[in-house]
């Protein structure tokens, strides 16, 4: 419809970390380096057709289940005092006024560039192809996300579950 339309926009919601490895969460970490390229993938392929996609790179959403469980409030606090968290309603602002730039890769900040040198440094460490890096890099986020979910997965030695509806409807009935 977009398409026909001559006009639109997609914005995808994606985790800053996503070019770091994280050994608590790779099925998570994977999805979100998979959405990044798919993001531009389809960026290139439909801004011909008036149609622009972006991919908003966040540290935090306030208020979001997920940042709930994965961070303590000591670590939200952080992460919010240094300008990388933020508002549902500010992101979404944000994002749209860069997708309106021609941008795909959108990143949401605070008055402090965090979020962008967040990313930067993530780039960095990708193209540095170091272990040493890689590993210093998944530490930060190991020590970072300490919430209960993480918590729990590292107790009991399982890595986070993705919930699948038919064995939930399965065990239901």
């Amino acid at each position: 419809g977009m398409v026909k339309r001559g006009r639109g926009n997609i914005v995808f919601v994606n985790a800053l970390n996503c070019l770091t490895a994280l050994d608590i969460d790779s099925v998570f970490q994977g999805t979100k380096s998979f959405l990044l390229v798919f993001g531009e993938s389809l960026w290139a392929e439909y801004r011909r057709h008036g149609v622009g996609v972006g991919v908003a790179m966040v540290s935090g959403i306030e208020g979001s289940e997920s940042y709930e469980k994965k961070l303590s409030d000591v670590k939200r606090q952080i992460v919010r005092w240094a300008g990388a968290s933020m508002r549902p309603q500010r992101i979404v602002r944000e994002a749209l006024e860069q997708l309106d730039l021609g941008e795909c890769v959108l990143i949401p900040d605070g008055s402090l560039p965090i979020n962008r040198a967040n990313f930067q440094m993530g780039l960095a460490v990708r193209s540095a192809r170091s272990p040493t890096l890689t590993r210093a890099f998944a530490g930060f986020y190991r020590w970072l996300l300490d919430g209960d979910e993480v918590e729990q997965a590292q107790s009991t030695g399982k890595v986070f579950e993705i919930p699948n509806p038919a064995s939930e409807a399965r065990r239901a009935s």
